[in-house]
């Protein structure tokens, strides 16, 4: 059975582990629409997925070694730079 999204569906909210947001609201063009995104580690790699429903469009990244020796992130700003990268590369053209 499905499961509603709390929050506004069109803009922001969260089902089943999902986050959902406006593009507009994470510093991208409205044009693509709505980002569904769910993070994961099992304390070794991290895996992230990223869609983009309303351009047809989903990246999907496993990295492992998240933090280095004095526990500081070192994947998060990489990351997102891949996904940037993705998708002005792959996205919708303008």
């Amino acid at each position: 059975m499905p499961v509603p999204i709390a929050g506004d569906p069109l803009t922001q909210g969260d089902a089943m582990g999902w986050g959902v947001f406006a593009s507009s609201a994470v510093g991208l063009d409205a044009s693509y629409g709505r980002i569904l995104s769910h993070l994961g580690s099992d304390g070794v790699w991290l895996a992230e997925v990223t869609a983009f429903p309303d351009v047809g469009l989903t990246i999907q990244i496993m990295a492992n070694g998240t933090l280095d020796k004095d526990g500081n992130d070192v994947t998060s700003g990489a990351l997102n730079e891949i996904k940037l990268r993705l998708l002005h590369r792959f996205g919708p053209r303008g």
